[in-house]
């Protein structure tokens, strides 16, 4: 201990050092859930307005579209999904397509999670029907991840 009597032991530095360490394991999957489900609500508002272009198509063509291309994306399948809910070529966080479907009154949309998305194990992919059943393929059921 310094002249004076003021100082830290190194027993005092462990447990803080402890207490730390503790409250970091606590909170950062914490943390990275909100992230996860903050991300989620992108790729569920993606499906949703997809839907809504799938409908508006449906007025006009009297059919389902069979590829994102005909909904003015770039591609017609794999388009990438960022962080606004736009479309994107670098980091993409859902990977989004349009499932083959044999009935031209009939789609499914598909939201897979890629890149820093992929760990989500609790809602995993996301799929939407022409009849509105929206489900995922995750560990929890689509009320907790819809």
């Amino acid at each position: 201990m310094p002249p004076g009597g003021v100082g830290v032991s190194l027993l005092e530095l462990l447990i803080v050092l402890v207490v730390l360490s503790v409250l970091l394991m606590l909170t950062v999957p914490l943390y990275s859930e909100q992230v996860f489900r903050g991300r989620r609500i992108v790729a569920s508002s993606a499906l949703l307005a997809i839907a809504g272009r799938q409908e508006e198509f449906m007025l006009y063509h009297r059919r389902y579209a069979t590829d994102l291309a005909e909904l003015g994306f770039s591609k017609p399948q794999g388009v990438g999904l960022g962080q606004d809910g736009q479309e994107v070529e670098s980091t993409p966080l859902y990977e989004l397509s349009l499932a083959p479907v044999d009935d031209p009154y009939q789609y499914r949309l598909v939201a897979r999670p890629v890149g820093a998305q992929a760990g989500d194990m609790r809602c995993g992919t996301y799929t939407l029907n022409a009849t509105g059943v929206a489900a995922n393929s995750g560990s929890a059921g689509p009320d907790a991840c819809w």
